[in-house]
């Protein structure tokens, strides 16, 4: 694990808290609730690459994880801590997460995901958390980091489902196979926050994270290549559509880069 050796303590009726990071990162998300699994009175915070911070939580007994942010400044995952409490706070009381700043959502079944509509068209880093477990229990759940540029939905690409075997050359059929593939017909819950303030930048000091906003779905089936140029198809998509998510605006160089740029969309959503 990236952050080990986690201390906590009362300090003026906060919880001040120490850890040390053995690889780089680039922030660290602290987060409390009151229950072991992780799935009550979460307060979430997220603090610039350090070993110390000073939370003012309110009065209650607390559970502790860290996680450290690792990849780059516009997407990665979090890899969180072992969880360290109980530990009691006595304190004033304080004030609950800021609402969501997300609202009005639609789902769209994507292959292995989730296309996700919002309201918010202008940037801001996003916190998302998936599982199986409406819970959102702690070792069930994965949690990554993106920041989204304002295109009024969100992605969650990671979702395995079911496989569909199907030949791009010649367009043969080969869904009808005396043996049926696999069906892993999950549906994923997933939760969204982000930054209370300020919410296209990282942080220099504390910030708190809103609460967080849950949907979910089942994802597409995804593709099985038979070939290997199903395989390279395949990988010249992920490429394509992933180059094309990073842009505010499409421009195509020639009428047959828009056409490839319409089938990749066809066979992955």
């Amino acid at each position: 694990m990236i952050i080990q050796n986690i201390k906590a303590q009362q300090v003026d009726g906060k919880l001040g808290l120490t850890w040390e990071v053995f690889n780089e990162c680039k922030a660290i998300t602290v987060q409390l609730a009151t229950d072991i699994h992780f799935t009550t009175s979460i307060r979430s915070y997220v603090v610039p690459p350090s070993s110390s911070c000073v939370v003012d939580c309110g009065s209650s007994v607390w559970y502790i994880r860290i996680g450290a942010w690792t990849g780059s400044v516009t997407d990665g995952s979090i890899i969180w801590s072992g969880i360290v409490g109980p530990i009691i706070i006595l304190s004033p009381p304080v004030a609950s997460p800021a609402k969501p700043i997300i609202s009005d959502t639609t789902i769209q079944r994507i292959v292995n995901g989730l296309r996700i509509y919002i309201n918010q068209l202008s940037s801001f880093y996003m916190i998302l958390e998936y599982s199986k477990n409406s819970s959102f229990l702690a070792n069930e759940t994965t949690t990554i980091y993106s920041l989204e540029v304002r295109q009024g939905f969100i992605d969650c690409m990671t979702l395995p489902s079911s496989h569909i075997p199907v030949q791009f050359n010649g367009l043969r059929d080969l869904t009808k196979s005396a043996v049926p593939p696999p069906v892993n017909d999950f549906t994923y819950y997933i939760r969204i926050s982000t930054f209370a303030t300020e919410p296209d930048t990282l942080p220099t000091s504390l910030k708190p994270l809103t609460e967080g906003i849950v949907v979910h779905g089942k994802p597409k089936a995804a593709i099985r290549p038979h070939t290997t140029a199903d395989h390279t198809t395949c990988v010249a998509d992920k490429v394509l559509l992933r180059e094309s998510k990073d842009k505010k605006a499409l421009n195509f160089t020639s009428y047959s880069d828009y056409l490839q740029h319409l089938s990749a969309k066809a066979r992955h959503f």
